[in-house]
């Protein structure tokens, strides 16, 4: 079977197209939200980037002037009456702190993932047992209901892991982008510098 042959219905979009028809409007602004924070995490990966050069320019030749390095020019701070060592710890606490809150972005996008994709997996699975127990009892005398529970468990987890891994590569996408965009920035800074 050739890729050519593939319907749209047996793509992974025409998949998620139809998984997004048994999703609660509650559970897509939360998806909307997680885009946000992905979005947001990987601008706090740029701005920690970005000031991790001058911080770590800064730690190499502490004694030198400070002040005046063109690396510290791009962050506008008028560091005129400041001693080398008070810059070095203006940087310091800088980056400290926009670490922190990029590693807390990056642990809320995660957990949060985790929580809406395992609300979704538990909604899909509501969903599909009562499709199962709204049945005729004809339908239910003819059945064998554990393996009907089985499939169900089995198929809501593959659809719960597929989320999750989709969620966490689009995440994963920003963030890269953000470094890529942070790490250019950089080199044309220094290249110009």
């Amino acid at each position: 079977m050739t890729f050519e042959n593939h319907s749209h219905k047996d793509s992974i979009f025409g998949a998620i197209q139809r998984l997004s028809r048994h999703i609660l409007k509650k559970r897509k602004y939360q998806l909307l939200f997680l885009l946000i924070l992905m979005i947001a995490s990987a601008f706090s990966e740029i701005l920690t980037i970005s000031i991790a050069l001058p911080f770590f320019s800064a730690l190499g030749s502490p004694t030198q002037d400070i002040g005046n390095s063109n690396l510290l020019s791009g962050l506008h701070l008028n560091l005129d009456s400041f001693t080398s060592y008070q810059i070095l710890l203006i940087l310091a606490v800088i980056f400290i702190v926009t670490v922190l809150i990029s590693s807390t972005l990056r642990l809320a996008n995660l957990w949060l993932n985790l929580q809406v994709v395992s609300r979704i997996g538990s909604e899909i699975s509501c969903k599909a047992y009562k499709t199962t127990l709204y049945q005729p009892y004809a339908a239910h005398t003819s059945m064998n209901t554990s393996k009907i529970i089985t499939i169900i468990t089995s198929r809501v987890g593959k659809v719960v892991q597929l989320l999750n891994i989709l969620l966490s590569m689009i995440s994963s996408f920003f963030i890269i982008i953000g470094v890529v965009i942070a790490l250019y920035m950089t080199d044309a800074f220094i290249t110009t510098a």
